[in-house]
């Protein structure tokens, strides 16, 4: 089962999927096993968002019922920042976006961030003594059964460096959908200003090129293991995903821009 190579094929295929089952159910179906705790809390930032807004709500609609009923019209839909109070997206909120919700929102994105932070740290120091112990052991007797063990914490990095990377793009497609919703409940506009300052978080485009970085020393030590980095290293419970992963990372990072892209449009 060959994956489309093409960018514009891989965004129409992940657009297909996407239609065929709903977010939320798609971000728990596709959570790393044992991280589940370190996502963006969607769900429960959803329910928020209907508690959060269900007072302003009945207090718009009676004091200006066609604004409110204008901002309230979908019930199905998405974001803004805390500098946006009261920017409507194409129109006049009756509404201020809550304080309560947007620290709901902000704790998620420090859980992602820390969790992201911890393991890239820990993945660069176990790369780093790897490489160190590689160094020390050449031209020993102990060489080449270090490397065999080497050749396994290789693989295991390689596994967790691409659940982390797909962890940190599920995570942004997850804050984008919240707040696209969070905007089309209120009538707000607060998505543009909040995702930029996403953008700027340690787990998206710092997090990005630390990634990158740190494949390309992986398989620098992978080629010094005498390991194919290319179709040995890469061993996540689908082959397929396996021999095409990098190409899929780099995609989803940029799937939340495509996303925006075709939100606006």
């Amino acid at each position: 089962s060959d994956l489309p190579t093409t960018p514009t094929a891989c965004c129409i295929d992940a657009a297909l999927i996407c239609c065929c089952m709903k977010f939320g159910k798609q971000l728990e179906r596709h959570k790393v096993a044992g991280w589940d705790a370190f996502y963006v809390d969607y769900t429960g930032l959803k329910h928020s968002l209907k508690q959060c807004y269900a007072k302003s709500i009945q207090k718009s609609k009676k004091d200006t019922p066609q604004a409110a009923d204008q901002a309230y019209s979908s019930s199905d839909g998405e974001g803004d920042s805390p500098s946006s109070k009261g920017l409507a997206c194409g129109g006049t909120s009756p509404l201020q976006a809550s304080e309560t919700w947007l620290v709901e929102l902000e704790a998620s994105i420090d859980r992602v961030n820390d969790f992201f932070c911890s393991t890239a740290d820990e993945l660069e120091g176990r790369l780093d003594a790897g490489t160190e112990e590689l160094k020390q052991a050449r031209g020993s007797d102990v060489e080449f059964q270090l490397k065999c063990h080497l050749q396994s914490l290789a693989r295991e990095l390689q596994a967790t460096l691409l659940d982390i990377s797909h962890f940190a793009a599920a995570n942004y497609t997850a804050l984008y959908k919240i707040l696209k919703k969070h905007d089309k409940r209120t009538g707000l506009c607060v998505l543009p200003a909040i995702l930029q300052q996403v953008a700027k978080e340690p787990f998206h485009d710092p997090g990005k090129a630390r990634l990158e970085s740190m494949q390309a020393r992986l398989r620098e030590f992978a080629d010094q293991l005498g390991v194919d980095s290319e179709l040995q290293l890469a061993a996540p419970t689908d082959k397929s995903l396996s021999e095409n992963a990098w190409p899929l990372i780099r995609l989803s990072f940029s799937l939340g821009v495509i996303s925006m892209a075709l939100g606006v449009l």
